[in-house]
C-alpha cells in the first residue's frame, strides 16, 4: 500500500512538471509572435506542441495559401538548446528553412501556390531526455 501511495504521489509531482515544460515552450514562441505583432503579422488561435525525443522531430502539415507571407515561429522549453524549422511543399520539396542554433526558430515563406506544406519541427540539441516544443503559425 506505501509503494502505491509513493508511486501515485509521484505521479502527482511529475504531472506538473511536463505541463510547465509546455507552457515553457509556448511562452518562447510567443514572446517572439508578440514582436512580430508590431510588423502586423496575425497568428493562427491553434498551436501545436509536443515532447521531441533527443535529436527527435515532428512532421505537421497544414494548408497555406498563395501570396500570403506566412511566419513560423517554435519555441523549445528549458531542455532544448537548439529547435529547428524546416518547410516542405506537398511535394517535399523544401521552400524554407531556419536553423540557427536557437531555441526559438523562426521562418518566413510566402507561397506561390495554395496546397498542404509540411512543418518539420527538429530537435537538433537538448537535454539527453528530449524537450517539448510549441509552433504558432503567423500570416499577413
Amino acid at each position: 500500500m506505501k509503494k502505491l501511495l509513493t508511486l501515485a504521489l509521484a505521479g502527482l509531482i511529475l504531472a506538473p512538471a511536463a505541463q510547465a515544460t509546455t507552457a515553457q515552450a509556448k511562452a518562447r514562441a510567443y514572446r517572439i509572435a508578440q514582436a512580430l505583432k508590431k510588423q502586423n503579422i496575425s497568428f493562427r488561435d491553434n498551436y501545436w506542441h509536443g515532447l521531441l525525443k533527443y535529436k527527435g522531430s515532428t512532421t505537421i502539415k497544414t494548408t497555406l495559401k498563395a501570396g500570403t507571407e506566412y511566419v513560423l515561429v517554435a519555441g523549445g522549453c528549458a531542455d532544448a538548446h537548439d529547435v529547428d524549422i524546416i518547410v516542405y511543399d506537398e511535394n517535399w520539396k523544401e521552400v524554407g528553412r531556419d536553423t540557427k542554433v536557437d531555441a526559438v526558430p523562426v521562418v518566413r515563406i510566402k507561397p506561390k501556390w495554395s496546397g498542404t506544406f509540411h512543418i518539420k519541427v527538429q530537435l537538433s540539441n537538448s537535454t539527453r531526455n528530449g524537450a517539448h516544443y510549441a509552433l504558432i503559425i503567423g500570416y499577413k
